[in-house]
């Protein structure tokens, strides 16, 4: 089977294209959870190719024996939300360096995204409270302030590339 350009940039925009893109926005380095409470994971996901559910793990290397602690199962990626019981992991005298993982649901090793690390503090502390960050304003154009590109543009660059990998595949049948 002969390699061509056209076949080279349609395994290209086909890896572009499976990846998805889920974030998690709370808990994270500036909010974190309490031992054995209640907290509500929140996570933001605006590509169609994102996975429909997902489970959630609580993981920290930093202690003994816990290799990935089962949060929820089935999380509904659009509902960008679940309630969750908050374990008492605090006893081994760990608070810092947790992170939670979002996995695909027959296989946790594929994970589809990684919050940052953050702390669980002792029963009985104030839990943080998550403020979103301020929509970006809708004069002049559509990215945000930060230089991020907003919800349309992304999904317009996946139009584009979308139809690019269909003119890629049919050029690489062509070639071969």
């Amino acid at each position: 089977m002969k390699y061509t350009i056209p076949t080279f940039f349609a395994f290209v925009c086909l890896a572009l294209l499976a990846t998805a893109k889920i974030d998690i926005l709370y808990p994270s380095k500036d909010y974190w959870l309490v031992a054995n409470s209640t907290a509500t994971i929140l996570w933001n996901s605006t590509d169609p190719s994102d996975p429909q559910r997902f489970s959630i793990f609580l993981i920290n290397p930093n202690v003994p024996d816990l290799k990935q602690y089962a949060l929820a199962n089935n999380a509904i990626t659009l509902n960008h939300n679940v309630s969750i019981a908050v374990p008492d992991l605090t006893k081994a005298g760990v608070q810092q360096g947790y992170s939670i993982i979002f996995t695909n649901i027959g296989n946790i090793t594929d994970v589809y995204a990684t919050s940052e690390t953050f702390d669980v503090k002792a029963s009985g502390s104030p839990p943080s409270t998550y403020a979103p960050p301020t929509p970006p304003s809708t004069s002049g154009g559509n990215s945000s302030s930060t230089g991020k590109p907003s919800g349309s543009e992304i999904v317009s660059a996946r139009m584009y590339l979308s139809a690019f990998f269909a003119v890629a595949v049919v050029a690489a049948m062509m070639a071969i």
